[in-house]
């Protein structure tokens, strides 16, 4: 997908090839970029000029280079998380930006598998559990939560019992 501008508060996942190809002076911001594939891709790609990601994960991506930056562009990365992308974390044009709160931790997300990319309440990526950053990502929503209700075994046979039998 290619972009101009801005980029906030989105989830890229599962997505086949480059993800976003971005031009000159463009930002993202608040985003998560997880799950994407593609040999020859990657999951963020500046064509030229500079470009600022922000507070955004990019991680378990299966693509070639997890950051491509072409000839002469400048990338500027602030408090993002960075992890477990096939063609490496901090590597190639992002190489040396780990700093500016930037760091490379399992996100933890609620369920993947389901697409489900809200944060579990231990996620390094919520404000309460990071020094210097605020929400990291698109999904800040902690896991929802399946309610309790107490039952004594009685009231389970009783709701056993209650069911219609199958045919």
């Amino acid at each position: 997908m290619t972009f101009s501008g801005s980029v906030t508060g989105s989830v890229f996942a599962r997505n086949a090839g480059g993800v976003l190809s971005l031009g000159k002076q463009d930002r993202v911001s608040e985003c998560t970029i997880v799950l994407n594939e593609g040999a020859d891709g990657s999951a963020v790609q500046t064509r030229d000029g500079n470009l600022s990601i922000e507070r955004t994960i990019v991680a378990f991506n299966d693509t070639e280079s997890t950051v491509a930056c072409s000839d002469g562009a400048q990338i500027r990365m602030g408090c993002c998380n960075v992890f477990g992308n096939s063609g490496g974390d901090y590597v190639g044009c992002i190489e040396d930006i780990l700093n500016d709160g930037n760091f490379s931790a399992d996100p933890l997300f609620c369920n993947p598998d389901a697409n489900q990319f809200e944060l579990t309440d231990d996620s390094p990526c919520l404000p309460e559990n990071n020094n210097q950053c605020r929400l990291v990502g698109a999904k800040g929503v902690p896991c929802p939560l399946t309610p309790v209700v107490r039952a004594s075994w009685g009231d389970l046979k009783r709701l056993l019992n209650d069911s219609p039998t199958p045919k």
